[in-house]
């Protein structure tokens, strides 16, 4: 009698999809925020996802844009950047600081030293400062203008620099070891490739939703001003670095939201 096969397994392709798009979202939850997701079953950055995470946390954000009363404007302002902040536990913050105390050091090797001290100095604080101040000095213009637009402005801006890191990071110089060296490499082009069809489509819905191609523009400033600050940041620090894309995403939220300043309506 001849040996009895054993059928294959069966897996529905869809299935074998929605698993690793669910991986992919948990992932980035768990990169960017500090909302308790836990470990996806198989090893990812999620970078395809940052778009929609980015976009979820410009929501939620916006909301103090859009209930308190136009005369609390600076309350709304500083509203919207607690709530960002909490949500993401201000790692990008502190990405941000260690980058401008790396930058302020007289040579290579102090530069590492710098970035890598748990302290934050002189040129991390001002950086603080200086960021945090434009943030809410323009979510106080955008909140006395037109409130749909703020909201849009604000979600357009939190997308555009965390689409930004993960569009780049497969093109990006690498480290030989460090968190920035693993999400490069652990980042494909494929995945790159999604999180760019990602922040087209926020794009289109918030163009959509604004009737004006205002909210587009606010989208290309901040994902520029973040690729820029990432190509910058990688070749003086010897390649990629965790800090170089958490100071990218302040950079580009910040450049959104002066570009919204400027074209509200």
């Amino acid at each position: 009698m001849p040996p009895r096969r054993t059928p294959l397994a069966i897996v529905p392709i869809g299935s074998l999809r929605w698993s690793a798009a669910a991986d992919a979202g948990r992932a980035a939850v768990a990169l960017l925020t500090r909302v308790p997701v836990g470990a996806p079953a198989a090893a990812t950055t999620g970078a395809a996802a940052f778009p929609l995470v980015g976009a979820i946390l410009g929501v939620v954000g916006a909301l103090p844009l859009l209930v308190l009363p136009a005369r609390d404007g600076p309350i709304a302002a500083i509203a919207v950047l607690v709530i960002v902040v909490v949500l993401t536990g201000a790692l990008h913050l502190d990405g941000l600081a260690d980058c401008a105390d790396a930058l302020a050091a007289p040579d290579p090797a102090g530069a590492e030293r710098a970035r890598t001290d748990p302290r934050i100095g002189a040129a991390g604080a001002t950086a603080l400062i200086l960021v945090l101040g434009l943030d809410v000095a323009c979510l106080t213009l955008l909140a006395g203008s037109d409130r749909g637009f703020a909201a849009l402005a604000v979600i357009t801006g939190v997308v555009a620099g965390r689409g930004a890191v993960a569009v780049m990071a497969p093109w990006l110089p690498r480290r030989e070891a460090g968190f920035g060296a693993w999400f490069s490499a652990g980042t494909s082009h494929e995945a790159a490739l999604i999180a760019g069809l990602g922040l087209g489509a926020v794009a289109l819905v918030t163009t959509l939703l604004a009737r004006s191609a205002t909210p587009f523009l606010v989208g290309a400033v901040g994902f520029a001003t973040s690729g820029v600050a990432l190509i910058a940041l990688a070749r003086r620090q010897g390649g990629a670095t965790g800090d170089a894309y958490g100071a990218a995403i302040e950079l580009g939220l910040a450049a959104g939201l002066v570009g919204a300043a400027l074209l509200r309506p």
